[in-house]
């Protein structure tokens, strides 16, 4: 079984007025948690594996999950970078570097649990 949450809010406090202020929408500074890089990207453009950079607002250093956490996580992150290459070819060679490294975490984690099987 797999849980995903997912927090999403519009209003931040405003603290020289005591109310909320909408921000940018329902994904507004909304982080995504990148087991691959180790890091949190902050965005107000969607909640999405593999953001163009230019979506990115800031990088902060994160954490890398558990064995079986990092597995989902990646074999996620490199279907969303298939969708989008099949979708844009044009784009396959931004998308190379990541995919291999997506590819041989996976294949490395996977040949484990096949030795110790």
């Amino acid at each position: 079984p797999l849980m995903s949450l997912h927090l999403y809010g519009c209003q931040t406090p405003d603290p020289r007025t005591d109310r909320t202020t909408t921000n940018h929408g329902i994904t507004g500074d909304a982080r995504i948690f990148d087991l691959l890089h180790g890091e949190i990207q902050t965005t107000d453009g969607g909640v999405f594996y593999a953001l163009p950079t230019d979506r990115i607002n800031a990088i902060l250093p994160g954490k890398y999950g558990d064995a079986e956490t990092t597995r989902v996580h990646h074999s996620q992150m490199l279907s969303r970078i298939d969708r989008i290459v099949a979708a844009r070819p044009d784009l396959a060679g931004e998308f190379r570097l990541t995919a291999s490294l997506l590819m041989n975490h996976l294949y490395r984690s996977r040949s484990a649990d096949e030795i110790a099987a």
